[in-house]
């Protein structure tokens, strides 16, 4: 089929510019899922909102490459308010959701379950961290001489992204953990989380058509540096199980087991999928698994209204 336009650019951009950049006429199209970028161009002249709901899971990722205790990891799950940050992402947006379970499944799939873990709170956490050897000395906790300090690592300018560090940061002191901000410019996004160069990042991870996948992708010891070794084998068991309903069955027993045992990534919020689009592009925006890197053809149709 040929396709309406000959070329679609790109252009990679700090949010701050693109909003300039989409107000200028300069680009057509820009995302609008944090309130800074909403608020700046929800009223562009000629332009229109599109409003979806984003395929992400978004939240914090531990890296046990740097937070090697997983009594550490499980305290922060515990101790972490949710739904305080996820309060943070959607300030300033018409955008309202359940705090989310899984970062396999989107809530409104048929095999979603809330996969979280149950004991949550200040006293679970405290409690956590001192059953496994920790003592407080001043506002936070320690081992073998080691307090419980790690970076939060960020990256750009972008007010909601500091906020919730800094939320973050004032919560985690409350349970007794230390946490202080590393900022880095946006164009090291890429080669800092590649690398795993990083101890606990905010952010997320695309959800996918796939889900029995992405599990054994996220939740094997190969991935997360040896650890969660003992779910090995139910990843094994899942992927060689041919039923699909049992093995999306044994895919939340194994994300249930993982968020509450190995304790790595913390999903709080999925979110909204705003564009901010020209008026007059036609078939581009919102539009959950018929995304283009689910169906290519998808760009055949992207063009301009007569």
């Amino acid at each position: 089929t040929k396709p309406l336009l000959e070329k679609i650019v790109f252009t990679q951009m700090e949010s701050s510019a693109a909003r300039a950049a989409f107000k200028n006429d300069e680009i057509d199209a820009i995302g609008a899922n944090t309130s800074a970028s909403y608020t700046e161009v929800k009223s562009v002249a000629g332009a229109e909102l599109r409003k979806g709901t984003r395929l992400y899971a978004g939240g914090l990722d531990i890296n046990p490459r740097r937070v090697k205790d997983a009594a550490l990891r499980k305290a922060i799950f515990a101790g972490v308010n949710r739904e305080a940050l996820a309060k943070i992402q959607f300030q300033g947006l018409p955008y309202e959701e359940s705090i989310p379970g899984s970062m396999i499944h989107m809530p409104f799939s048929p095999y979603y379950q809330d996969n979280y873990p149950t004991k949550l709170g200040k006293d679970v956490a405290t409690k956590i961290l001192e059953e496994a050897g920790y003592t407080k000395n001043g506002d936070y906790y320690a081992k073998d001489g080691a307090k419980a300090s790690y970076p939060v690592i960020t990256f750009g300018s972008d007010p909601v992204v500091s906020s919730t560090a800094q939320f973050l940061v004032q919560q985690m002191k409350e349970v007794g953990i230390e946490l202080t901000i590393e900022n880095h410019g946006a164009s090291e996004m890429s080669s800092i989380i590649s690398s795993k160069n990083f101890a606990i990042k905010t952010g997320g991870y695309g959800i996918t058509t796939s889900p029995v996948d992405a599990a054994n992708y996220f939740y094997i010891s190969e991935t997360n540096n040896g650890h969660g070794k003992e779910l090995d084998s139910l990843a094994a068991t899942m992927m060689s199980t041919e039923d699909p309903k049992e093995q999306l069955k044994l895919m939340n027993e194994l994300e249930k087991r993982h968020l509450d045992e190995v304790a790595i990534y913390v999903p709080t919020h999925n979110g909204p999928n705003f564009k901010a689009c020209r008026k007059g592009l036609a078939n581009y925006g919102p539009m959950l698994f018929g995304l283009p890197y689910y169906n290519p053809n998808v760009w055949i149709k992207v063009g301009w209204e007569k």
